[in-house]
């Protein structure tokens, strides 16, 4: 007897094992089969089948409500399609404002888009994963919208069930209590996108999940997204200036553009938000980064948050959007001297490898090229200062190469140093500058163009010279202003005058409004060496001097600092809005960003 129960014991223990074994291989409610065709088990008829309700790994639920008290006040805005909000945790409070603002009981779908942050393993023709899995909250349980999601399986293959993913996917957990909170009465669907260049696939993806959602405004798209990563402070200010710029207009183009972690996600908006009838209009919330909720300067992400809408298409506008064009104007670039020893000794990229992040946000940067780039031997490199010889310039070939690398697109001719290697030196430069795909404007060379007209995304920008130190410089200058206003929508006059190491001359101001009367919608002045002020008159700014942008004048702070200014000019109002960036001149030959103190 004692034999018998000993094996019905391990029998029993078999058994129980087997059974727990079946019930840990139970996935998405479905059975994974032990055994292949050839072996089936026979005794199991009907498979346990279980699901255990997903939740965030976030667990402190006082932490949730924290955050949904700093969302007490925000505006709302009244049938959102769509909404952009971080994953980050650390940012919930701006999360929380997110949803706040755009939460209304008429929606009953979320569409919750997040990227892949751990390469899961997608298989051929699959570019999505998504789940019927449902999610436990702190503040309630939220349902998947299965007749959506079987409609999804049913017509579109490249979206594929699976629940594994989600477990640790914090683009989409961190979301969950607070799509609970605010969306008690709406269903998910939520989506993990495969982190692709194929902008086009997914573009068509979300155009095709639209089809889906067809009564308006019961459905909310919610795109899961950080922005800029492992950056600075000032960097990230800098990076997000043009990840909003592509929010707003949703330009497959300029998608690999973006500083976020799922371009994909935005691709997919893109297509969602495509409609015949209407656009969409991108309502900024917030820009924010880690350092505003307490974290450090040397590793920040950034959060931008915004909301989009549509609006019905005007006849009378084109079908391809408007958008804002971003200009950057710097002051005096000198390469020669010691900047020409510190390029030997650093490298061609040394000048202007602390500001790359800051010139690369522009679509066009325009300085002063203040000497010819030529082949000639430096005749100032170690020369005497105050001997003739020290005021002499000549760049290197190579600097050209560097301007393009820098995004320095546009240089203007017209100033007091361009032809100390006389004609010869200012032929030399036009083709340095032309092989390497850097557009100039204000050559004094008799039978040249001197404007430079540019049309970017839509709009001409005429680029005039007005250069003190040529004969019938003021004239010339009139005369170019007339003619560029006959062909471009905005004219950009780029002075060289006044006097060194000095503050405005009345007749420099007196120069400034006679320009802006002829025409001129900006003024940008250089040569003095020192920044001056700036000022409007008719609406129309004026900066008097941007100082040094590149040089070796170190006697005085003065010198050293310099202005770059960032225009952006909206093409719907026609205006500019303007933000002044400090720079240093380093004493070893570099220039770098001065960071704003609080």
């Amino acid at each position: 007897m004692g034999l018998i129960r000993k094996s019905i014991l391990v029998i029993a223990g078999c058994a129980f094992g087997i059974a727990l074994f079946v019930l840990a291989m139970t996935w998405k409610g479905e059975l994974i089969s032990l055994y292949s065709e050839s072996l089936p088990l026979p005794h199991i008829v009907t498979p346990v089948r279980y699901e255990t309700p997903l939740k965030s790994a976030y667990g402190n639920r006082s932490l949730y409500e924290a955050a949904f008290s700093e969302a007490m006040e925000v505006s709302r805005i009244e049938k959102p399609l769509a909404v952009v909000t971080s994953h980050h945790f650390l940012a919930a409070p701006l999360i929380a404002r997110s949803f706040a603002t755009v939460a209304n009981p008429s929606i009953q779908r979320i569409i919750l888009v997040s990227p892949d942050h751990f390469q899961s393993r997608f298989e051929e023709g699959t570019s999505a994963f998504t789940t019927s899995a449902t999610w436990d909250t702190f503040f309630g349980t939220l349902e998947p919208d299965v007749d959506f999601l079987e409609k999804m399986k049913n017509e579109l293959p490249t979206i594929a069930q699976k629940r594994a993913p989600f477990l640790g996917e914090h683009g989409i957990y961190t979301e969950i209590p607070f799509l609970g909170h605010y969306f008690p009465q709406a269903k998910i669907v939520p989506i993990i996108l495969k982190n692709t260049f194929e902008y086009e696939t997914f573009v068509t993806l979300g155009k095709s999940v639209r089809d889906m959602a067809t009564v308006e405004g019961e459905t909310l798209v919610v795109i899961s997204s950080d922005f800029s990563h492992h950056a600075t402070h000032a960097s990230a200010q800098v990076l997000d200036r043009k990840n909003i710029n592509v929010l707003q207009y949703l330009n497959e183009k300029r998608f690999s553009e973006l500083g976020n972690d799922c371009r994909s996600c935005i691709a997919f908006l893109a297509g969602y938000l495509e409609s015949p009838a209407e656009e969409s209009e991108f309502h900024l919330l917030e820009q924010k980064d880690s350092t505003d909720f307490g974290g450090q300067d040397s590793d920040v992400t950034s959060y931008v948050s915004g909301v989009f809408t549509l609006e019905k298409k005007q006849e009378n506008r084109s079908a391809v959007k408007e958008e804002e064009v971003t200009l950057l104007f710097g002051g005096d670039m000198m390469f020669d001297r010691y900047i020409r020893t510190a390029m030997r000794k650093h490298g061609d990229d040394f000048p202007l490898a602390l500001l790359q992040e800051t010139l690369n946000d522009a679509d066009v940067v325009v300085a002063n090229l203040e000497g010819p780039v030529t082949d000639n031997e430096s005749m100032s490199e170690m020369s005497q200062v105050g001997s003739r010889e020290n005021y002499f310039f000549t760049f290197d070939s190579s600097v050209a190469r560097v301007l393009k690398k820098f995004n320095i697109g546009v240089v203007n001719l017209g100033n007091n140093h361009i032809l100390n290697f006389k004609e010869d030196g200012v032929v030399q430069t036009k083709k340095n500058l032309s092989d390497a795909s850097v557009l100039y404007f204000g050559s004094p060379l008799s039978g040249d163009e001197r404007i430079l007209i540019r049309d970017i995304r839509g709009t001409k920008f005429a680029f005039v010279n007005y250069n003190q130190f040529v004969s019938r410089g003021k004239e010339r200058a009139l005369e170019d202003l007339k003619r560029a206003g006959e062909s471009a929508d905005v004219v950009i006059l780029y002075a060289h005058w006044g006097k060194e190491y000095v503050d405005i001359l009345s007749v420099v101001r007196e120069l400034a409004h006679e320009f802006v009367d002829a025409g001129a919608d900006l003024v940008i002045g250089s040569h003095p060496h020192v920044v001056q002020g700036k000022e409007v008159y008719q609406g129309k700014t004026i900066y008097y001097s941007l100082g040094n942008m590149v040089f070796d004048q170190y006697e005085n702070e003065a010198t050293k600092n310099g202005l770059f200014v960032r225009a952006l000019f909206n093409p719907k109002t026609k205006n500019f809005i303007f933000q002044d960036i400090p720079i240093n001149l380093k004493n070893n030959g570099q220039t770098m960003l001065v960071e704003k103190k609080d």
